[in-house]
């Protein structure tokens, strides 16, 4: 039984970490790549390629580092809120363990809600800081001259490999390391 009562997922996720570091943790199958003649031609995955994973540990280190960079570039406090404006991904996990590090609250933003969605969640969640993809930088830069509360943008990619594209490690690099 884990020492004290387990209040947040990152607590749950630390708990573990301390357990089973190098078990598997997160896992997703990478994206089909351009070229690539998938079994199932309709599917966005190819079920018979096999899971990557992060471990436990490296979860935890992410979701840490992620978390005091949000506090540290963005000035961020416990009860602030974050958008998260993408599709479901590993960052996308890592993100909300990392505002559960630090007591920051994620809103999902959906694009399948309206044209408007973005303006609309941030100014209603009062979302500090739009965290997106490179397919939704566009309708987060035209929502934001009518967001007053959001402070700044974070962009991250997905490429489908157990590493982040060059662009999330050159945007997370810059924005959560020297922490």
């Amino acid at each position: 039984a884990p020492p004290a009562p387990i209040e947040s997922s990152f607590q749950l996720l630390a708990y573990q970490a301390a357990l089973h570091p190098d078990a598997d943790c997160l896992g997703w199958r990478p994206l089909l790549t351009p070229g690539y003649v998938a079994p199932n031609p309709g599917a966005p995955h190819d079920e018979s390629r096999p899971f990557l994973w992060w471990s436990y540990a490296t979860v935890q280190e992410l979701a840490v580092k992620m978390g005091r960079g949000l506090l540290a570039k963005f000035g961020l406090a416990k009860g602030d809120t974050v958008g998260m404006y993408a599709r479901n991904c590993p960052w996308w996990a890592i993100l909300s363990l990392a505002c559960s590090s630090q007591g920051i609250v994620v809103v999902p933003i959906y694009d399948t809600l309206g044209p408007n969605i973005v303006q609309y969640v941030c100014n209603h969640a009062q979302v500090k800081v739009v965290v997106t993809t490179a397919d939704h930088a566009q309708k987060v830069a035209a929502a934001l001259p009518s967001c007053t509360s959001v402070k700044g943008i974070v962009l991250i990619e997905y490429n489908g490999s157990v590493e982040p594209s060059d662009t999330s490690k050159e945007t997370i690099g810059s924005a959560f390391s020297n922490i």
